[in-house]
């Protein structure tokens, strides 16, 4: 009989705390995903494989992508943190978003600095856009 209420509570318990915690976007994660493939394409081009240094004009349309998908994980993962508002479930969700703003001032910093001059490999190499943005990434798939 005590077996039972144990294993009661402890189910109880276990469920309570699978529904308090935000769960993995599929959405969210694909905009992520796609962010850090176009941080990887603007490596490449700024890259010594191509040329010494990048115009802006030859990545310009892959900043364009990148911009739209931090902008739009941001929406996701702000909505998402408004929504969880206790602290099991927000802090989380409030990580996330905090992340994705992180790595959208990243690539904004290196979009205007590359605007301004032609980049190569090192010169990119500063902003860590890549490691930033890689972060919410990180945290996302980890909520699977």
């Amino acid at each position: 009989m005590k077996i039972s209420y144990v294993l009661a509570i402890s189910l109880f318990t276990l469920s309570s705390c699978v529904s308090v915690t935000p769960t993995f976007d599929e959405a969210l994660m694909k905009h992520i995903e796609a962010l850090n493939n176009d941080i990887d394409k603007i490596d490449a081009a700024v890259s010594a494989v191509y040329e010494d240094k990048t115009p802006f004009s030859k990545v310009e349309g892959i900043y364009v992508d990148a911009v739209s998908n931090v902008r739009s994980a941001i929406y996701i993962a702000e909505g998402r943190a408004t929504y969880l508002r206790n602290p099991v479930s927000g802090r989380p969700a409030q990580i996330i978003h905090k992340a994705l703003l992180i790595c959208q001032e990243a690539l904004m910093t290196q979009l205007a600095a590359h605007r301004k001059a032609p980049f190569n490999v090192e010169t990119a190499s500063t902003f860590a856009t890549k490691e930033a943005c890689s972060v919410p990434k990180l945290f996302e798939a980890r909520l699977k």
